[in-house]
């Protein structure tokens, strides 16, 4: 990363999702060290290890571009997709948590831009996006 801040023309380090950056138990040192050496940071997540312990982790060492890739928008689907037997509402109200806690962010100092990127075909379109989130 040293070498990467004397380059010009980077915009971000980005920690992508292909991987899942929340997996690495270096991450937090590596968006420091960005944050040290003067690069933007973007991490990309599918949200799915934002318990509470990584959401204060991510807002301790915040990037300054956080991006939570929701594939999968239908309950029917989700623990099939994922491979997982976790509770949808669970993982959707722990990637609202997380989001609440940047927008209420009291120091209003950093650029945070979340991005929910889905799948169309996963769910019923943006009427049905709409309903469900209103449901909960």
């Amino acid at each position: 990363m040293d070498y990467l801040s004397s380059c010009k023309g980077i915009r971000y380090v980005t920690f992508p999702q292909f991987g899942e950056p929340l997996l690495n138990k270096n991450i937090w040192d590596y968006l420091d060290k960005c944050r040290s050496l003067g690069l933007k940071s973007e991490l990309v997540t599918n949200g799915f290890l934002l318990n509470e312990e990584n959401i204060d982790r991510l807002y301790k060492h915040r990037p300054d571009a956080l991006q939570i890739s929701l594939q999968i928008m239908d309950p029917n689907k989700h623990n099939k997709i994922r491979g997982t037997n976790s509770s949808f509402d669970l993982y959707i109200n722990r990637i609202v948590t997380c989001l609440a806690k940047f927008i209420d962010d009291p120091l209003g100092n950093e650029d945070i831009h979340t991005d929910l990127a889905i799948k169309w075909d996963n769910f019923k379109g943006i009427i049905g996006l709409k309903l469900y989130f209103n449901s909960i």
